[in-house]
């Protein structure tokens, strides 16, 4: 078979390493660094980093270090857990508002400072002015007064009086906090040089020549043109995907769950940090005519913020840019040239071409090549020099890599250029590791309409859907066509923006390997001969892991440490053959080998087996209860562990092209590889899973680092 034995692929296995979080913008405490407070006066970061004027009857959040001025109509005003102090100016001692506090009461302390009180909690600071009409503290578990009584000359939140040392809020509640009712009103945010402010509602943030940042969590806010000056950071509270953008003038306006931004662009641009840590840059493009983020022009037209993996916090699994081309034939090679049960054509589906190979043909038609890092999958009518194969109308290629590698959940790319013409149909899909049709993907499959490609999700239980996007264009460049496939939805992707999105079909919760092609039908006969050959250029493959939602728990908290010598290595003894497509072992065998091409499934009793599989392309070994030693052999294998089914042994896992292994841990409850892999120890060099506190698995000959998301169903 043509190609080359040397690896053009990548997988790329990253380390284990706890994800730094996008800061919780109300729930969790975030590090916003204050300025040193300047002496009291009216300039805009007097008392702090910042100055916030509201108006009547205004509701929001406001976090950070800084000073409120309010007005003599009642506000509602939520305090984040942020670090800093913020002063509320003597409009709060008037009484009618409500102050929110996150947390029950008993976690803050207060304290006399002046005629003000100052509550506190970790590293957040509140200084209330108190009068004699009192104003309401609302904390999550009621509400308390804190006013000025006359009669006993004393400050008192609820019962208890607040003095000059430091105590814990002991009041008890005296009402029901009631809810804050939707953003109202608005506010002026005045930020002094380098200042940081927090909030939620609507607002106009007034900016300086320094460097600024502005976490948001929801409402409406309007920058002014300081910010165009580069160096300040607007945070929000959201995933990029879940964004638009249009352009409003000179400005950019952002819309996204409850939230509204509009922002000035200039040369130096503004960078906005979204969840995951996805940062782009919104500035002036180049030639001063367009606006650009994250170098997506923005139109008048309100369009998606391209997906891109890599800033959403999505680790790079596996990539094939085709420097060069890596067949499966090859030692350790990667790409098969067939479908799975070594079928080229499928001519109940209307197909007129067959799959071909340099091999098969013996040199005479090669519809692979690479030029420039592009690997160039050609169709054509079949020569006259290849009399063997002129049932067949054409000739083309696909590639499969289903020994090679499969993922379970992730995001899949290719970059490629279509071609265009009746019955040419270029389509990449995702197939189930044993073989079976459906369930699957289609990434794209291109359909009798000529100016549509198809998606699709196809269930063995009967369900689909599918849905369609344009066609236009897509034949004169390359494209980015991808799919975000999660235990919940399915989200595809044309060069970055959405263009459909199902929820998972119950079928879809297995790995699948990747096969991606060009067919031809009866249509493309009508085609003039002068325009073949046809081609399906693909620049790259790529698949990413999904980001984790930790951090995580270890298992074995509170109970004894497993080791390696706690296992028990089983050697086969009394062993039964099998040539059955699926054996279970019966009460009184011990051991059990699978034989020949045909014979995949394997399931173990309540004893201590020893199972072992064949050379086929796949098999699922399951040894039951019991201490089972397993076995996989040749090709893609998936070993199926069990919770409370004892401390099983695998011999020989692999994630080597042509024989990528993969263990099912979806017993377990785990949510992430990084969730693994901070249960998992090294013992020289075999590797200890701690499954549950009294359950773990033992992987002979494997280290840490070989193990990347693909080698696990979750």
């Amino acid at each position: 078979m043509a190609g080359t034995a040397s690896r053009c692929f990548r997988f790329v296995r990253m380390p284990y390493k706890n994800h730094e979080r996008l800061p919780g913008l109300v729930s969790k405490a975030v590090a916003i660094e204050p300025l040193a407070a300047a002496e009291p006066d009216e300039s805009p970061g007097s008392n702090g980093a910042w100055r916030a004027i509201l108006s009547d009857n205004f509701v929001g959040t406001l976090g950070g270090t800084g000073r409120v001025v309010g007005t003599s109509a009642p506000q509602d005003l939520v305090f984040p857990l942020v670090a800093g102090t913020v002063r509320l100016d003597a409009s709060f001692n008037r009484g009618g508002d409500t102050l929110r506090f996150e947390g029950e009461a008993t976690e803050w302390t207060a304290k006399l400072s002046g005629s003000s009180v100052v509550l506190a909690r970790d590293l957040t600071n509140i200084v209330v002015p108190v009068g004699d009409a009192g104003i309401e503290l609302a904390f999550a578990d009621g509400s308390r007064t804190l006013r000025y009584d006359v009669n006993e000359a004393a400050i008192l939140l609820g019962n208890q009086e607040i003095v000059a040392e430091v105590s814990a809020i002991s009041a008890p509640v005296e009402a029901v906090a009631g809810l804050q009712g939707p953003l109202a009103g608005s506010a002026t945010v005045y930020l002094a040089e380098q200042g940081a402010v927090q909030l939620d509602g609507t607002f106009r943030i007034v900016g300086t020549s320094g460097e600024e940042r502005v976490y948001i969590e929801e409402g409406e806010v309007t920058f002014d043109p300081s910010f165009n000056r580069g160096g300040d950071m607007i945070v929000v509270d959201g995933a990029a995907q879940d964004f638009t953008v249009h352009r409003e003038g000179s400005s950019a306006v952002l819309r996204g769950p409850g939230i509204r931004l509009e922002l000035p662009a200039g040369p130096d641009g503004i960078t906005i940090r979204f969840a995951h840590d996805d940062i782009r840059i919104l500035a002036v493009a180049e030639n001063a005519n367009a606006l650009e983020i994250g170098g997506q022009v923005i139109t008048t037209e309100a369009r998606p913020l391209e997906f891109r993996p890599e800033a959403a916090g999505y680790d790079l699994l596996f990539e094939d840019d085709f420097t060069e081309l890596s067949f499966s034939g090859d030692q350790a090679g990667f790409w098969e040239t067939t479908h799975y049960w070594g079928d080229r054509t499928f001519p109940e589906e209307g197909e007129r071409q067959i799959y071909v190979d340099s091999d098969l043909t013996a040199g005479r038609i090669d519809p692979f090549a690479i030029e420039n890092g592009i690997l160039s999958i050609s169709a054509g009518p079949i020569p006259d020099d290849v009399p063997e194969y002129q049932s067949f109308d054409f000739s083309s290629g696909l590639l499969s890599s289903h020994n090679s590698f499969g993922f379970q959940y992730g995001y899949f790319e290719i970059r490629a250029r279509v071609p265009e013409g009746e019955g040419l149909v270029p389509f990449v899909s995702l197939h189930p590791l044993d073989g079976d049709w459906p369930p699957g993907i289609d990434v794209f499959r291109a359909v009798r309409n000529p100016e549509q490609l198809q998606a699709g999700l196809f269930s063995g239980e009967g369900d689909a859907f599918i849905d369609y996007f344009p066609r236009e264009g897509l034949s004169d460049d390359f494209h980015t066509y991808g799919i975000d496939w999660s235990e919940d939805q399915v989200t595809w992707y044309l060069d970055g923006s959405k263009v459909a999105s199902s929820p998972t079909l119950a079928d879809h919760d297995e790995p699948m390997f990747i096969l991606f092609g060009l067919a031809l039908t009866e249509a493309a006969n009508l085609l003039d001969s002068e325009a073949f050959p046809q081609a399906f250029d693909v620049d790259y493959v790529r698949v990413y892991s999904q980001p984790p939602e930790g951090p995580f728990a270890l298992r074995s908290e509170g109970f004894e440490r497993i080791e390696p010598s706690d296992f028990e290595v089983r050697l086969p003894f009394e062993i039964t053959q099998t040539y059955d497509w699926s054996y279970r072992m019966e009460e009184d065998e011990r051991d059990l080998q699978l034989n020949g091409f045909w014979s995949r499934h394997a399931l173990g009793n309540d004893r201590a087996n020893f199972v072992q599989g064949s050379d086929a392309p796949f098999n699922s070994l399951d040894g039951g209860r019991g201490n089972d030693t397993l076995r996989g052999g040749e090709g893609a294998d998936i070993f199926r562990i069990r919770a409370g089914e004892g401390n099983d042994v695998i011999l020989d896992f692999s994630l080597e092209p042509g024989n990528h292994d993969k263990i099912d841990l979806s017993d377990f409850d785990f949510t992430h590889f990084e969730e693994v892999m901070s249960n998992t120890e090294q013992f020289g060099g075999d590797l200890v899973i701690r499954l549950s506190g009294e359950q773990a698995l033992f992987l002979e000959n494997v280290t840490i680092t070989e193990l990347d998301a693909s080698a696990f169903i979750l």
